[in-house]
């Protein structure tokens, strides 16, 4: 077990430097995949080094590690343009998990939507920062689907606001919906989280949720 995992990681981490690699080699770079095999034991050593160096948390994850805590969010969603929000209260936990590489989200909201009952939804995220690609990264379950919606995009020191964007294929009526979620980082204790649809309920952007999430005294 131990030599297959040894191997798999030599293998992902080869695959990592390779652009590196090419950009410090002279000839022009080569349409073709090379694959392990075929790199030098010096290039084997050089992508190692350079893929241990990527697995490692960097700055960009200690913007993360203060909100970790229970937090009581407070959520507002609108079912269309012109519509009165649906407000509900929840609660969320926050922990910083493997090794501080993800901050995650774990809550828990009551939506009561008149004509359609009462609705209990549970939610998991995961944000982090992907040091391969330079962006924040977001991953999201809930117990509205069956699928994983996942977004990246960049943080914005000056306004201290991350956006991330992603797309969800909706079999229902057949679209793929672009989306953002912005999230505004208040103090230590403050953070607010809007998701952002596009052509969806009307041309261009629409707010679909905010919550606002606020540490719960100790």
């Amino acid at each position: 077990m131990r030599l297959f995992v040894a191997l798999t990681a030599l293998a992902t981490s080869s695959l990592v430097a390779l652009p590196l690699l090419r950009a410090q080699d002279d000839e022009p770079v080569q349409d073709k995949q090379r694959t392990l095999l075929e790199l030098s034991d010096a290039e084997k050593i050089q992508a190692q080094q350079q893929a241990m160096a990527l697995s490692t948390p960097a700055a960009e994850h200690t913007l993360l590690s203060p909100y970790v805590g229970v937090f009581d969010a407070s959520t507002k969603m609108w079912t269309g343009p012109n519509t009165k929000a649906v407000t509900t209260k929840g609660e969320s936990t926050n922990e910083a998990v493997l090794g501080g590489r993800y901050l995650r989200m774990s809550s828990h909201a009551r939506y009561e939507i008149r004509g359609q009952g009462t609705y209990e939804v549970e939610s998991l995220q995961y944000l982090g920062f992907d040091r391969r690609t330079g962006k924040y990264s977001l991953t999201g379950f809930d117990t509205m689907g069956t699928y994983a919606t996942t977004a990246e995009g960049t943080y914005d020191q000056a306004t201290r606001t991350m956006t991330l964007s992603g797309t969800s294929d909706d079999p229902s009526i057949g679209i793929t919906q672009a989306f953002d979620v912005v999230i505004s980082f208040g103090d230590a204790d403050t953070l607010t989280v809007k998701t952002i649809v596009y052509d969806a309920f009307q041309a261009g952007p629409f707010t679909l949720t905010e919550v606002a999430y606020t540490r719960r005294p100790e």
